[in-house]
């Protein structure tokens, strides 16, 4: 490891610190996230000035960074104009995150790193859920403290939805971990995290993200595949079945049965209203779509043509009016236009169907690419239930594309078939 910081300049260096802390603020602090972030983004200016180059060059990842201008562009010609655009630079600076990544091109060695790092963090964010969950009285006091204090930022790991976005790329990552590690001693430690991560999750309660696990882990037993894996995958889901369905009565158990009995939710009936309501939406400004800042204003005059009674029912359902689809695709849609959204959704899922065909060839470190692989598909899996293409956790998605598309890269397969 010594060798590694030694080969790097002193601004790469502070630039590849930054990303373990921007890493483990994901599962320790909500303001970290965007501190740490800015601070990456300035040492990787600083280093493009300095270095003058872009030693990771891909003309796929240019056409697809080329989202970031399409789409303020489109929203200063929405309806919300210059205060859309501005909203729109301010809210989905995570495609830069391909860009700072290009930059300084972390190694794959480095990669393991970053793995430690995360699961080191959620671990930690884990037993402080636990904590909250033993202690509610304070969860509560710190939820109503101002915004601004500190004790309210450090507090990515108690909310739900976070802390189920993030919690799956652990989860995901350290199943690969359990792979690719080769001494019984690291599998069984390895599971011992597993075990952890996944109690926490699902105390979480986030119902997407469990289904993100299960798409995920699905894509990993696909690619190691026996007799053995089925075997553990059927027990497990067995298990966790039986014990939804017997404990369905108590609140956490509750959620997850709400996956079946759909109705019996009130959450998922308010969603499915609010999918049905930005497809409406969106069919009126199909091409530029509403602009970023005007979603709110936008389903507040979609309220005001509804029947009385259709008002009363909304006004139940969303009574602080509606700033979200609860949907990352609808959303994308409806803010920026059918355009950017075939753009935009088109390259994701490009890459990740060009990185699914290559896994195969991978011979060196294949198992931990597999791993983020899977954190690639769950995630586009939580995107059906959240706006969290627009969220924090969207970082660490393009942050998991990147290393996706530098394993299978072409260049790198003919390494791992050398070094085989």
């Amino acid at each position: 490891m010594s060798n590694f910081w030694k080969k790097e300049g002193l601004i790469k260096r502070f630039s590849l610190l930054f990303i373990l802390f921007f890493v483990a603020s994901f599962y320790l602090s909500t303001a970290g996230i965007y501190l740490n972030w800015g601070m990456m983004s300035l040492l990787t200016v600083i280093s493009l000035l300095v270095f003058r180059t872009i030693p990771y060059s891909r003309k796929d990842i240019w056409l697809f960074l080329m989202a970031y201008p399409i789409g303020a562009l489109l929203n200063l010609i929405s309806p919300s104009g210059i205060e859309g655009m501005l909203g729109f630079l301010e809210y989905d600076c995570q495609v830069l995150t391909l860009f700072i990544l290009m930059v300084l091109n972390p190694s794959k060695k480095f990669f393991k790193i970053v793995v430690y790092v995360i699961l080191g963090a959620a671990i930690i964010g884990s037993l402080f859920a636990f904590f909250l969950k033993l202690f509610p009285d304070y969860y509560v006091k710190i939820y109503n403290e101002p915004l601004l204090l500190l004790r309210y930022k450090v507090r990515s790991f108690r909310a739900v939805i976070n802390w189920g976005e993030v919690l799956q790329f652990a989860v995901l990552i350290n199943i690969s971990a359990i792979i690719w590690q080769k001494k019984i001693k690291s599998k069984l430690l390895f599971t011992a995290i597993l075990a952890i991560l996944l109690i926490a999750l699902v105390l979480s309660g986030s119902r997407s993200s469990v289904l993100a696990v299960v798409a995920g882990s699905f894509v990993i037993f696909m690619y190691y595949i026996n007799r053995r894996m089925i075997m553990i995958l059927s027990t497990m889901l067995l298990i966790a079945i039986s014990v939804v369905y017997i404990c369905r009565d108590q609140y956490w158990a509750s959620r997850f049965y709400s996956l079946v009995e759909v109705n019996s939710d009130t959450s998922n009936v308010k969603r499915i209203r609010a999918w049905e309501t930005g497809l409406d939406i969106a069919k009126d400004k199909f091409v530029t779509g509403v602009g970023v800042s005007e979603i709110e204003n936008t389903t507040e005059v979609y309220r005001s043509n509804l029947s009385e009674e259709s008002k009363k029912e909304w006004d139940f359902m969303f009574p602080k009016g509606l700033s979200t689809f609860e949907n990352s695709y609808i959303n994308i849609l409806v803010r920026s236009g059918i355009f950017y959204f075939l753009y935009f959704f088109g390259f994701i899922f490009y890459f990740i169907a060009k990185c699914g065909l290559r896994l195969r060839k991978l011979k060196v470190d294949r198992s931990l690419a597999v791993g983020v692989f899977s954190t690639l598909i769950g995630f586009c899996v939580s995107m059906m239930f959240f706006g969290i293409a627009e969220g924090s956790s969207s970082y660490l998605f393009f942050f998991m594309l990147f290393y996706m598309i530098k394993f299978t890269d072409k260049e790198e397969l003919n390494k791992s078939i050398e070094e085989v």
